[in-house]
């Protein structure tokens, strides 16, 4: 699981032991690029299509305007073809080595002059709130110690009228990644799921909230009511709580959704019930290592 601590972010982020600016060694970058092609190559041999994965992610997260912070860099998977529509994009993670990775692959896909790498604790982002017209995140919830305060620092640090996109394995991915972890002799942290549960705090938040499942990912993406949000812990002054539950509108009773070779039948129930007077109800497991 990934600790979050603290990492200063100076005037000049590092990147393992690279700065960002300087030239990165040609043998360096293609190195590291036929290295993540044979990961990828190896996923796709047991199911797991990590392109298909992230153009159904940037299906519905496109288009994003404005400043945009993606949370959890990783060997760049996602931010990269992020970075590909858009003209800058900032991106935190508190591992230096993963960062080299993702700015070298940066460099392969000619995008590094679009990605500023900062390393940071996504617990405790260091900019002020309402900072982001977009937040963004792929395949890293699952690997948090504390995945309720990243979830509030990426709230906080979004604009009124700004997108939130977060995105996970789905129960059929993570089935994949237990089994490719498991032949090599590893584990892969499966966490019980808490997207029901942060779609129907960020409702009551006076978020507009749509859910979509397909190429074994799940994802959320919630729109920021424009008058901003109240504080942790508070309904949203413009949300009805005269009734103790609510229905789930019927646009968010899933069926089938189809995606090129990837197809996931994903359903949820028809009805959720939601204490209106709590944000987000701490989760009912304690520790989801």
């Amino acid at each position: 699981m990934r600790c979050l601590r603290a990492v200063t972010v100076g005037s000049q982020t590092q990147v393992g032991n690279l700065t960002a600016g300087a030239p990165l060694p040609v043998e360096a970058v293609q190195a590291n690029h036929l290295a993540l092609a044979t990961r990828n190559a190896n996923n796709l041999r047991f199911g797991y299509d990590v392109e298909a994965s992230v153009r159904f992610v940037l299906k519905h997260t496109l288009p994003l305007r404005g400043r945009v912070l993606d949370i959890g860099t990783g060997k760049g998977r996602f931010v990269i073809p992020l970075a590909r529509h858009l003209s800058k994009v900032t991106t935190v993670d508190i591992s230096a080595r993963e960062q080299r990775m993702a700015r070298l692959e940066a460099t392969h896909a000619g995008v590094a002059d679009r990605i500023d790498f900062v390393l940071a604790d996504a617990g405790a982002l260091p900019w002020p709130a309402g900072s982001f017209d977009a937040v963004t995140s792929w395949n890293v919830f699952h690997h948090l110690d504390d995945p309720e305060r990243v979830f509030n620092e990426l709230v906080r640090v979004l604009k009124p009228g700004g997108k939130l996109v977060l995105a996970d394995f789905s129960p059929a991915g993570f089935r994949i990644i237990d089994t490719i972890h498991a032949a090599e002799g590893r584990r892969h942290p499966h966490p019980p799921s808490r997207f029901s549960h942060w779609c129907a705090g960020l409702r009551q938040r006076g978020f507009v909230v749509n859910r979509f499942v397909s190429c074994h990912q799940e994802m959320l993406v919630a729109r920021c009511p424009r008058h901003g949000t109240p504080e942790y812990g508070q309904p949203c002054p413009h949300a009805d709580t005269s009734n103790h539950s609510r229905t789930i509108p019927s646009a968010l009773q899933f069926r089938p959704i189809h995606q090129r070779s990837c197809t996931v039948a994903a359903w949820l129930p028809r009805s959720i019930s939601l204490r209106p007077a709590a944000f987000f109800p701490r989760a009912s497991v304690s520790n989801i290592n």
